[in-house]
């Protein structure tokens, strides 16, 4: 059996073509590693985890593990405790995760239920034009059955993300977002769809989940913004900052300021990825897959960690090792780092200063928790559990038997794709894709030999 007509790539056959494609020992049979680069978002990683994993396509294990990283974590209710004691029990129940953030020295909160969202916070609920009460936090309607996977806020404002890619903005009347005390949907007309926000003190980053180009620079998969500077990753590794580098808070070896993004180079193994950037202040984290973890910028207060307090304007290692994540506030001068077992703190903390990593005591089990440690009654990071994907948890894949691909002797089908041959067995493609079940009992005009 033959069929020399083209293939198409889609979400459909994308599975069975790859198994071929590798089974015949060619991956230049077809482009799937740029079909899959180019769809993989957190809707199908599901599909292609399977597949990368199968078949270690590390470029794109890099770019899962990104998408797959968890914007949120799981934290302990009782951390707001005091905050929230007007309200009522039985509605804290209910509530799944919360964001908080300060204005004006007040906290804000949104609180998330399974089916809506609700603020809590007189200036909040002034964004909203909502009636702040201290007993009953108020239901944003507009966000009624949606699942919030991100939330971020700047000096003034706040943007949250949704599992479906949209963004929503809302902010003081006074600032330059005219929301005008609504929740306002960024780019109404629905054609943009995004998976990851970040904001600064008076901007907003948004990474739409296809191909990205910002200013040139293409394939963006993490992005995260300072108090005036930004950093980004592409999906080969590179770094890239622009913003304020006042501080040298860019890496690029100097103060200057940049208005476009420019590469920072990094005195370490191509072979080690970088997994990781925050931003803090006027400081910059980096976190690559070694566990090692460098930073540039201020250090006035320590937040670098050198043990000393003279900034940096390269990329300068920290003296801490395996580190496994990481996080700083753009509003404060100190980082966090966790390493799989214990959490550690440094910078410009509760009255002093830690100008070397220091390790917590035992009792946390989440960032939240440790940031109350050291900035009490001050806590950032306090998002609880809002979409979680395990990538450890064991997947199940049944692989497909070797024997019916490319057996000289069993077959009674070849794929014809760019002059190469693939034998493959008919029987074994209808009974493990629909697909191509349906195809090849009416769609597909066949015939036996060489004849199409």
């Amino acid at each position: 059996m033959l069929h020399t007509g083209k293939i198409h790539i889609n979400h459909q056959n994308i599975i069975e073509l790859v198994d071929l494609a590798n089974c015949y020992g060619d991956l230049k049979l077809m482009e799937h590693e740029t079909f899959i680069r180019n769809d993989l978002n957190a809707q199908t990683m599901t599909t292609y985890l399977p597949l990368i994993i199968k078949y270690e396509l590390k470029i794109l294990e890099y770019k899962f593990r990104n998408i797959a990283k968890p914007l949120a974590e799981k934290i302990d209710i009782d951390l707001f405790e005091e905050d929230l004691e007007d309200i009522h029990q039985e509605f804290l129940q209910s509530v799944v995760s919360i964001f908080s953030f300060s204005f004006n020295v007040e906290k804000q909160f949104l609180l998330m239920t399974k089916e809506a969202t609700y603020a809590y916070g007189v200036e909040i609920c002034t964004w909203l034009s909502l009636e702040h009460k201290w007993s009953e936090p108020q239901r944003i309607s507009l966000l009624d059955d949606m699942k919030i996977v991100q939330v971020d806020y700047g000096r003034n404002f706040i943007a949250i993300l949704t599992d479906n890619g949209q963004v929503f903005l809302a902010s003081d009347e006074e600032t330059k977002w005219k929301t005008n005390k609504t929740l306002q949907l960024i780019n109404n007309t629905g054609t943009d769809r995004f998976k990851m926000i970040s904001c600064g003190k008076l901007h907003l980053l948004l990474l739409r989940q296809d191909v990205i180009d910002i200013d040139n620079l293409e394939n963006t998969e993490l992005i995260a913004c300072g108090w005036f500077h930004s950093l980004s990753i592409t999906n080969n590794g590179e770094i890239y900052s622009w913003g304020h580098n006042d501080f040298g808070q860019l890496g690029l070896g100097d103060e200057n300021k940049r208005n476009a993004p420019c590469l920072v180079s990094y005195p370490i193994a191509d072979s080690t990825l970088i997994k990781d950037i925050v931003a803090g202040d006027r400081h910059s984290l980096f976190l690559f897959e070694n566990g090692q973890l460098w930073g540039c910028g201020s250090n006035s207060d320590g937040e670098l960690g050198l043990g000393d307090d003279i900034k940096q304007l390269v990329l300068t290692k920290i003296p801490i090792e395996n580190v496994q994540q990481i996080v700083c506030s753009k509003f404060h001068s100190f980082s966090l780092a966790y390493d799989g077992s214990s959490y550690y703190a440094w910078g410009k903390i509760i009255y002093s200063k830690l100008l070397s990593p220091r390790e917590l005591d035992d009792s946390h089990s989440s960032f939240a928790s440790a940031s109350v440690q050291v900035l009490n009654p001050f806590t950032f990071c306090l998002t609880s559990i809002i979409h979680e994907f395990k990538l450890h948890d064991p997947i199940s894949y049944q692989c497909k038997s070797i024997q019916l691909f490319n057996n000289q002797d069993s077959y009674d089908m070849e794929f014809i794709i760019d002059g190469k041959r693939i034998k493959v067995c008919k029987c074994y493609l209808k009974s493990v894709s629909k697909f191509y079940g349906d195809k090849f009992s009416d769609d597909w005009k066949e015939k036996r030999g060489n004849n199409q």
